[in-house]
């Protein structure tokens, strides 16, 4: 069964994958990056970048892989930002609450 993880990455610290390079069930992740070229060497086979055009933001990263890899899926796919773990902030929500 093949597991992939594609990360959408501008220019994230991406160092968080290589916990994930010890999980035997994720068979590659593919990194496609639309920022610097200052990706970390990761002495995996596992892993494999992609550069693109910073056009769109991680939605037109995800949907372009799908297309282009149509008939080359795996079984399942995971796709994550470059820093999941960023928290989300909801000051312009409130922002804009307090205007109206």
């Amino acid at each position: 069964m093949k597991n992939w993880l594609i990360i959408s990455r501008y220019n994230e610290n991406i160092l968080w994958i290589k916990n994930l390079l010890k999980n035997e069930k994720i068979n590659k992740i593919i990194i496609i990056n639309k920022g610097k070229n200052n990706i970390p060497h990761f002495s995996s086979k596992k892993v494999k970048v992609i550069k693109k055009k910073n056009i769109g933001r991680e939605g037109e990263t995800y949907l372009s892989f799908i297309i282009e890899n149509y008939f080359n899926l795996p079984d399942n796919i995971w796709f994550s930002q470059g820093d999941p773990f960023e928290p989300v902030s909801y000051t312009h929500l409130r922002a804009h609450e307090t205007r109206h």
